[in-house]
């Protein structure tokens, strides 16, 4: 598995294009630079087949549109989050833009669920609370957290979907795992699962 970031706008939003070992290719949140984007894919010379958001904010799925009519790629969401993808309130694009390219769903997914393709899989967990379909993706040793967890930090809980609760009930959850994944986060730097139980204080106060 190769993972390139690519980093766009103000938010230092980070879009993940992970390619396999034969050289097709998911992107995780493509956010709001596609030309960096599609560069990052065109390189690479793989061949996209999925586009999944680990939640419906605009910042997260602005390039999703051009990136699948261009490639064929399907849309994975959480059923939750799908409604955001053609509501330019609820996914908050008219902060980012006055002409959205709004869009829809090709599968919508739950807790449990996962997508395989090639030597990879792709497991969902739902952790509500920045938005109501949240959710990590796991793969192998790593964990994409859109923005349920940040670095030292979790997502904000004041926005269309936000819930206080169950945002404490997600860090409990994810504080339960084992493994100390590697957590590639939607904004910032990556991190470890280990470092965010130790130092994340919204870990150290809910989930101990």
């Amino acid at each position: 598995m190769k993972i390139e970031t690519v980093v766009s706008g103000k938010l230092d939003n980070n879009t993940y294009v992970v390619i396999t070992e034969s050289n097709n290719a998911v992107i995780i949140d493509p956010s709001l630079d596609y030309e960096k984007i599609d560069n990052v894919l065109s390189n690479s010379g793989a061949s996209l087949k999925y586009i999944i958001f680990t939640h419906g904010h605009y910042d997260h799925t602005a390039s999703a549109g051009r990136l699948r009519q261009k490639t064929g790629a399907k849309l994975v969401i959480h059923h939750r989050d799908a409604e955001m993808l053609s509501d330019g309130e609820k996914d908050l694009s008219f902060i980012f833009t006055n002409h959205p390219e709004l869009c829809s769903a090709d599968i919508e997914v739950d807790d449990g669920d996962f997508l395989e393709l090639d030597e990879l899989k792709f497991e969902f967990m739902s952790t509500p609370g920045h938005s109501n379909g949240c959710m990590l993706i796991f793969c192998g040793d790593v964990i994409f957290t859109g923005d349920t967890v940040l670095e030292g930090t979790v997502g904000r809980t004041d926005l269309y979907g936000s819930n206080d609760s169950l945002m404490i009930q997600s860090v409990r959850k994810i504080a339960a795992l084992e493994k100390n994944y590697t957590l590639l986060c939607g904004h910032g730097k990556p991190s470890t699962l280990e470092f965010e139980k130790k130092y994340n204080p919204y870990f150290i106060e809910y989930a101990r």
